[in-house]
Protein backbone atom coordinates (compact mmCIF):
# COMPACT_ATOMS: atom_id res chain seq x y z
CA UNK A 1 0.00 0.00 0.00
CA UNK A 2 1.41 3.46 -0.78
CA UNK A 3 0.35 6.65 1.40
CA UNK A 4 -1.88 8.66 -1.32
CA UNK A 5 -0.40 12.18 0.64
CA UNK A 6 3.19 12.59 -0.93
CA UNK A 7 5.82 13.53 2.21
CA UNK A 8 6.64 17.57 2.68
CA UNK A 9 9.97 19.23 1.70
CA UNK A 10 11.97 19.40 4.47
CA UNK A 11 13.80 22.86 4.28
CA UNK A 12 18.05 22.85 4.56
CA UNK A 13 17.85 23.15 8.57
CA UNK A 14 15.05 19.95 8.15
CA UNK A 15 12.22 21.11 9.38
CA UNK A 16 9.05 21.21 7.41
CA UNK A 17 7.66 24.91 6.08
CA UNK A 18 4.64 24.67 8.43
CA UNK A 19 6.86 24.30 11.55
CA UNK A 20 8.87 27.28 10.36
CA UNK A 21 5.79 29.56 9.25
CA UNK A 22 4.29 28.45 12.69
CA UNK A 23 7.86 29.23 14.77
CA UNK A 24 7.71 32.42 13.22
CA UNK A 25 4.70 33.97 13.99
CA UNK A 26 5.11 32.59 17.50
CA UNK A 27 8.46 34.35 17.42
CA UNK A 28 7.09 37.40 16.36
CA UNK A 29 3.95 37.27 19.02
CA UNK A 30 6.85 37.11 21.82
CA UNK A 31 8.66 39.82 20.15
CA UNK A 32 5.45 42.61 19.70
CA UNK A 33 4.99 41.64 24.01
CA UNK A 34 8.01 42.17 24.84
CA UNK A 35 7.95 45.70 23.12
CA UNK A 36 4.54 46.07 25.32
CA UNK A 37 5.96 44.79 28.01
CA UNK A 38 8.72 47.39 27.67
CA UNK A 39 6.71 50.31 26.87
CA UNK A 40 4.54 49.50 30.09
CA UNK A 41 7.90 49.33 32.21
CA UNK A 42 9.31 52.77 30.68
CA UNK A 43 5.86 53.90 31.52
CA UNK A 44 6.53 53.19 35.19
CA UNK A 45 9.43 54.16 35.68
CA UNK A 46 8.35 57.57 34.30
CA UNK A 47 5.39 57.74 36.89
CA UNK A 48 7.82 56.72 40.20
CA UNK A 49 10.61 59.31 38.84
CA UNK A 50 7.75 61.93 38.51
CA UNK A 51 6.19 60.45 42.40
CA UNK A 52 10.11 60.26 44.02
CA UNK A 53 10.27 64.30 42.03
CA UNK A 54 7.46 65.63 43.88
CA UNK A 55 8.37 64.08 47.08
CA UNK A 56 11.51 65.53 47.04
CA UNK A 57 10.45 69.08 46.25
CA UNK A 58 7.86 68.51 49.09
CA UNK A 59 10.64 67.71 51.47
CA UNK A 60 13.30 70.25 50.49
CA UNK A 61 9.94 73.01 50.59
CA UNK A 62 10.10 71.72 54.56
CA UNK A 63 13.74 71.13 55.26
CA UNK A 64 15.71 74.52 56.53
CA UNK A 65 19.22 75.67 56.29
CA UNK A 66 20.89 77.39 59.18
CA UNK A 67 17.63 77.33 60.53
CA UNK A 68 15.58 79.83 58.48
CA UNK A 69 16.90 79.21 55.41
CA UNK A 70 14.88 77.52 52.26
CA UNK A 71 15.75 76.79 49.17
CA UNK A 72 14.11 78.87 46.57
CA UNK A 73 11.96 77.02 44.03
CA UNK A 74 13.49 78.06 41.12
CA UNK A 75 16.33 76.88 41.95
CA UNK A 76 15.41 73.32 42.93
CA UNK A 77 16.46 72.36 39.16
CA UNK A 78 19.95 73.47 40.27
CA UNK A 79 20.76 72.34 43.37
CA UNK A 80 19.08 68.90 43.23
CA UNK A 81 20.80 67.30 40.18
CA UNK A 82 20.10 62.91 41.34
CA UNK A 83 16.93 62.75 42.56
CA UNK A 84 17.56 59.09 42.78
CA UNK A 85 20.88 59.61 45.34
CA UNK A 86 18.15 60.75 48.24
CA UNK A 87 15.84 57.64 47.66
CA UNK A 88 17.54 54.18 49.92
CA UNK A 89 17.35 50.70 48.25
CA UNK A 90 13.90 50.34 50.35
CA UNK A 91 12.68 52.99 48.40
CA UNK A 92 12.48 55.56 51.30
CA UNK A 93 13.50 59.20 50.96
CA UNK A 94 16.58 59.81 53.18
CA UNK A 95 16.00 63.44 54.56
CA UNK A 96 19.36 63.28 56.41
CA UNK A 97 21.01 62.87 52.96
CA UNK A 98 19.10 65.73 51.70
CA UNK A 99 19.39 67.94 54.67
CA UNK A 100 23.27 67.04 54.36
CA UNK A 101 22.85 68.24 50.33
CA UNK A 102 21.34 71.20 51.32
CA UNK A 103 23.49 72.31 53.80
CA UNK A 104 26.36 71.87 51.03
CA UNK A 105 24.68 73.57 48.27
CA UNK A 106 24.18 76.14 50.76
CA UNK A 107 27.79 76.88 51.53
CA UNK A 108 28.65 76.62 47.66
CA UNK A 109 25.69 78.71 46.34
CA UNK A 110 23.60 80.49 49.44
CA UNK A 111 22.29 82.82 46.61
CA UNK A 112 19.61 79.62 46.22
CA UNK A 113 18.06 80.25 49.62
CA UNK A 114 16.09 82.44 50.90
CA UNK A 115 15.05 83.55 54.73
CA UNK A 116 11.63 81.57 55.36
CA UNK A 117 10.97 81.38 59.23
CA UNK A 118 8.18 79.01 59.24
CA UNK A 119 7.51 75.12 59.05
CA UNK A 120 9.33 72.26 60.06
CA UNK A 121 12.79 72.34 61.53
CA UNK A 122 15.29 69.19 62.31
CA UNK A 123 17.26 70.78 65.84
CA UNK A 124 19.68 68.85 67.16
CA UNK A 125 19.64 67.72 71.11
CA UNK A 126 22.56 67.86 73.19
CA UNK A 127 22.53 63.63 72.31
CA UNK A 128 22.98 64.59 69.16
CA UNK A 129 19.72 62.71 67.99
CA UNK A 130 17.57 64.87 65.77
CA UNK A 131 14.07 66.36 67.19
CA UNK A 132 11.19 67.52 64.57
CA UNK A 133 9.94 70.62 66.02
CA UNK A 134 6.27 72.37 64.88
CA UNK A 135 5.99 75.75 63.24
CA UNK A 136 8.55 78.39 64.20
CA UNK A 137 7.84 81.73 63.70
CA UNK A 138 6.13 82.74 60.20
CA UNK A 139 3.31 85.12 59.37
CA UNK A 140 0.48 85.18 62.28
CA UNK A 141 2.63 83.74 64.69
CA UNK A 142 2.10 87.40 66.92
CA UNK A 143 -1.50 87.11 66.26
CA UNK A 144 -1.69 83.49 67.40
CA UNK A 145 0.50 84.20 70.52
CA UNK A 146 -2.81 86.57 72.05
CA UNK A 147 -5.42 84.97 70.78
CA UNK A 148 -7.60 83.47 73.91
CA UNK A 149 -7.56 79.52 73.93
CA UNK A 150 -10.10 77.71 74.27
CA UNK A 151 -10.59 75.83 77.44
CA UNK A 152 -10.19 71.81 76.94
Amino acid sequence: MTDPTPPAEATPGGESPTTTEGASAEAAKYRRRLREVETERDTLAGHLGSARLGLLQAATADLRVKGTMQLREEAFTDAITDVAEFFGDDGNLDREALQGHLDEVFASKAHYFEHNASGTFIVPEENGMPKVTGEAGGRGAFERAFRPQSPQ
